[in-house]
């Protein structure tokens, strides 16, 4: 099991910004999405040695810093921010346990991380 403790996420629905390319509406990370997946990076890059190739489980405690949100809504942005660090794709989860609690003075994700021979 690998523990981490991660920044307060962007929630879902500021993770894309929709631009225009050649005429045609795109979606592109916001400069808060790519932000939070840097800090992540940061963290927990010096943590996994190689990528984690099996089955993947989640036992995910968000600490919001105001009582709005729901808790599924910020799923996407830790996930997406460790793909390619923890794990090969978010795909490999197969299992997620997920609480939301208040902290207003240290919002934050922790985060516990167990392979398929711990499931």
């Amino acid at each position: 099991m690998i523990k981490l403790t991660l920044p307060y996420p962007p929630a879902l629905n500021n993770l894309y910004l929709t631009v225009m390319m050649k005429g045609r509406p795109v979606r592109v990370p916001s400069p808060r999405a790519k932000q939070f997946k840097k800090d992540v990076g940061k963290i927990a890059t010096p943590i996994f040695r190689q990528l984690i190739l099996g089955d993947v489980g989640i036992v995910l405690r968000l600490y919001r810093p105001r009582r709005a949100g729901d808790l599924d809504g910020y799923f996407k942005a830790v996930f997406d921010a460790l793909t390619g660090i923890a794990w090969v794709d978010d795909s490999q989860i197969t299992k997620i346990e997920a609480e939301r609690f208040d902290d207003k003075t240290n919002p934050r994700v922790e985060i516990e991380i167990y392979t398929r021979s711990l499931l």
